[in-house]
């Protein structure tokens, strides 16, 4: 692999009737938040939908994979996530245990999905919310399957 590369991150936190800001935060926010007032229960339901791209010029190949996480719309609180990232890779030799291509249509995309649930899991760890943590992904089902949209249940603490 030559490299990962994150091309972008869009990230919204939906807390129900007001848009809550870093800047919007204060001692009083804290006190009336503690003590019950304004909160809205986040629902554990999350749609999620993943994008493959490929991109094969031997003997280099791109792999561009986008995962999109958000709150169904019926339900006011939760997390709103888009993240793209883009692999570069270089085939090393014609004879290996997997043809390049199908590397780049299979286990390629399987990786960088670990990646992006890494990143999708950091950055909603930071709200007040219960953080996503994606579910493993079969890719190579998801790909040939063409199953890139599902809905996702976890538990919340």
């Amino acid at each position: 692999m030559l490299g990962i590369y994150v091309d972008h991150i869009r990230y919204n936190f939906d807390s129900g009737e007001k848009s809550v800001t870093p800047s919007d935060v204060s001692a009083e926010t804290i006190e009336s938040t503690a003590e019950g007032e304004d909160i809205v229960e986040p629902s554990n339901v999350i749609d999620v939908e993943i994008g493959v791209e490929i991109n094969n010029q031997d003997p280099f190949g791109f792999l561009s994979l986008s995962v999109k996480c958000d709150h169904p719309k019926d339900q006011p609180v939760g997390h709103s996530v888009e993240a793209r990232l883009i692999a570069a890779y270089k085939k090393i030799s014609e004879t290996t245990s997997v043809p390049f291509d199908q590397f780049l249509s299979t286990h390629a995309p399987a990786a960088l999905y670990a990646f992006a649930r890494e990143i999708v899991f950091s950055i909603t760890s930071r709200s007040p919310i219960q953080p996503i943590l994606l579910d493993p992904v079969n890719m190579y089902r998801v790909l040939n399957e063409g199953i890139l949209k599902f809905r996702q249940r976890q538990e919340l603490a």
